[in-house]
């Protein structure tokens, strides 16, 4: 994934993005029906809608080939996995 587009998406709504790393570990890179989960927290009031959240899911997709992005709050998480997604978390974006 190029970053500085990844960047540029993400600085628009977020503080942080990150990627659980079995992307970059190649796991599921060759799996075009696999999704690729973001976690995403939230710039102080740059909490998008509906539709821009979306819209985001789309542009994060088409960076990565057409594949189909799924963003999620910490809050959206079930409590039994929010410490593995954590550990498997992988900073792509942090902004000031």
């Amino acid at each position: 994934m190029d970053r500085r587009q990844t960047h540029d998406v993400a600085a628009t709504v977020a503080k942080t993005l990150t990627q659980r790393r079995e992307i970059d570990r190649g796991d599921i890179e060759d799996r075009s029906d696999s999704d690729i989960d973001f976690l995403v927290e939230f710039a102080p009031g740059a909490v998008p809608g509906l539709m821009r959240m979306a819209a985001l899911e789309i542009e994060l997709g088409a960076l990565l080939g057409d594949r189909k992005v799924d963003m999620r709050t910490v809050n959206d998480l079930s409590r039994h996995f929010t410490d593995q997604v954590m550990r498997e978390a992988e900073v792509q974006y942090a902004g000031g």
